[in-house]
């Protein structure tokens, strides 16, 4: 999936014949030492192998994974869209 997929999401429904079309999005920032921030280091570190094999420096990969781990660091997290429409009148 598009990781812009849900800015489109509005036109798309438009797009489709919907009406009175609305869009909200909501995105959570939470610190290091958090479950959300063990959960995006564990993530990271299943790619750092491939970060090191296309050039990363391994002291670079190391201390990005360690922000995780730092309660004054805040990380933004992945941003949720809802976005709702109606069929036309009579459709």
């Amino acid at each position: 999936m598009h990781p812009y997929w849900g800015r489109g999401l509005p036109a798309r429904l438009s797009g489709l014949g919907l009406t009175d079309v609305r869009c909200w999005s909501m995105a959570t920032i939470f610190p290091g030492g958090s479950p959300e921030a063990e959960l995006f280091r564990m993530s990271w570190l299943q790619v750092s192998d491939i970060l090191l094999a296309n050039g990363a420096d391994k002291e670079h990969v190391e201390e990005f994974l360690r922000l995780f781990d730092d309660d004054g660091q805040w990380f933004p997290g992945p941003a949720v869209v809802t976005a709702i429409g109606r069929r036309p009148a009579g459709g």
